[in-house]
């Protein structure tokens, strides 16, 4: 993760209008203006920052929690599909409980263009990947488990089957209700993270929610 700004400094004006101006499209599709809490995407970061960060994320994230081969044929899916490797991006969420297991809950906005995938049907990733392992695992016999090639072909036969019956949706919109709690997959070429519930971070939103209203 590259961090290209963190600032003290800045006013609180001049901070909500570089976000604004960056974030654009997040603030047009999200009806912030009127949804305010409810159009908030969090994210846990192990290294808590004070007032915000820009953050460039990695291109070529490895997992943290799953097998890299699952990784790899969920990200071949993805692109094959929708065009990107959506493994490989920002994680988020609308529950700041969530965002709490994987760090200090912090308010994130993307900039513009960004891209997310959603589902209704897996609010978790990992435990989702969890649960195809198990049943591959359970389904295969030895002459599979034995064979690097014929396994790997199980596995992106399983992901393709499961991932293929569930529903998707690519706009903040539905991430925000129809999906809303479940994990969200955003690729985006940096995003801004400020920290929650404190006075500078309150002043910041209200600007925010102005700014959106005009």
């Amino acid at each position: 993760i590259r961090f290209l700004t963190e600032d003290t400094s800045g006013t609180i004006s001049d901070v909500a209008q570089q976000i604004f101006d960056d974030c654009r499209q997040y603030f047009e599709q999200s009806d912030f203006a009127h949804r305010r809490d409810k159009a908030f995407l969090w994210r846990g970061l192990q290294t808590p920052i004070r007032h915000y960060v820009e953050i460039v994320p990695p291109a070529n994230r490895r997992p943290r929690d799953s097998a890299p081969l699952y990784h790899d044929l969920i990200n071949q899916y993805f692109t094959q599909r929708f065009e990107l490797p959506f493994r490989n991006g920002v994680f988020a969420t609308t529950n700041p409980r969530v965002a709490k297991l994987y760090g200090t809950p912090h308010i994130i906005f993307p900039t513009s263009s960004f891209r997310l995938l959603v589902s209704p049907d897996i609010p978790d990733y990992t435990d989702w990947v969890g649960s195809i392992e198990k049943l591959v695992i359970a389904d295969a016999d030895d002459t599979v488990l034995d064979d690097d090639d014929l396994f790997k072909q199980t596995v992106a036969e399983a992901i393709e089957l499961y991932l293929g019956d569930v529903d998707w949706y690519q706009t903040l919109d539905r991430a925000l209700t129809t999906a809303r709690g479940c994990e969200i997959m955003i690729m985006c070429g940096s995003y801004y993270a400020i920290e929650a519930n404190t006075e500078w971070s309150e002043q910041v939103l209200s600007r925010l929610v102005k700014h959106a209203s005009q």
